[in-house]
């Protein structure tokens, strides 16, 4: 019973003392493994990646990316003095002529192998268009606007009889130069009143006299008053008279107390006249 009692004590110190070596090299067997599989795994990516030629495309497309991305003005000029004209070393037969616009401070001369990439091209401008000759030998006659047709017939440039009697009233046009009104006095037998006037033709339209509207005098004052509207040079104005366009025409009035009455011709109060002739003109 003692030498089954020591066997067991023995045997348990023993597994006492194993068990932290098991656990001691299963850790270290981890820990071996991860490290060589992480060397493994980096070691066949740098492989990857020097042997794979789309790496180096996209590592170039990013390159050029970043160029274009930037902030920096396309068209400014470095401060430095250097004036390189890159060369390229491609097998192309194209010769680039752009001055390559260095962002650094230094003056240093790039005579590297390398092969720096290309600005984007600058677009040309649009060529502008050439004027046209103004001595070419074009029959094309310039447009002469059409002038729109003025009709306008007015009164003007009232000239006084010196001879005649003062008017209580100067004769006076109206605000459309249309028509004339004047107020006069004759008091005895021989007295008259007169002035001249000038119808014109303002307008671009030849006219005519379509119609003569008058009112004169009554039955009874005719006996005893001459009242006229004729041309200047004594004729009657007739419908059909022509007044051209840029053309006037003078024509007098007259009212005349007539002499040569008889006693009971003459008017037993003073008479109030009202006298109306207005001349219609169309188009000739």
């Amino acid at each position: 019973m003692y030498n089954k009692v020591n066997s067991k004590e023995i045997e348990k110190r023993q597994n006492d003392v194993v068990r932290p070596i098991y656990s001691i090299i299963f850790v270290a067997t981890l820990i071996f493994l991860s490290i060589t599989y992480a060397y493994l795994a980096i070691g066949f990516n740098i492989g990857r990646r020097g042997i794979d030629p789309a790496h180096e495309r996209r590592r170039r497309s990013n390159r050029i990316s970043n160029i274009r991305n930037s902030n920096l003005p396309s068209n400014i000029e470095s401060n430095s003095n250097s004036n390189s004209n890159v060369e390229s070393n491609s097998n192309s037969n194209v010769e680039s002529n752009s001055n390559i616009i260095s962002n650094s401070n230094s003056n240093s001369n790039s005579n590297s192998n390398s092969n720096p990439i290309p600005p984007e091209p600058t677009p040309r401008p649009e060529p502008k268009p050439t004027p046209s000759n103004s001595n070419s030998n074009s029959n094309i006659d310039p447009v002469t606007p059409i002038e729109k047709p003025e009709w306008r017939i007015e009164f003007d440039n009232i000239v006084m009889d010196d001879n005649s009697v003062a008017p209580i009233t100067k004769p006076k046009l109206d605000s459309k130069k249309t028509g004339v009104t004047y107020e006069v006095g004759l008091s005895a037998p021989g007295q008259y009143f007169s002035f001249d006037i000038d119808m014109v033709n303002r307008g671009s339209i030849d006219a005519k006299i379509y119609d003569i509207i008058e009112e004169g005098l009554t039955n009874r004052q005719k006996q005893f008053l001459d009242y006229t509207v004729k041309y200047k040079n004594g004729s009657k104005i007739m419908r059909g008279d022509v007044l051209l366009a840029g053309q006037r025409k003078t024509v007098t009035v007259w009212l005349k107390f007539k002499d040569d009455l008889e006693k009971e011709d003459l008017p037993d109060t003073d008479v109030t006249l009202k006298l109306k002739y207005q001349v219609v003109y169309v188009e000739k």
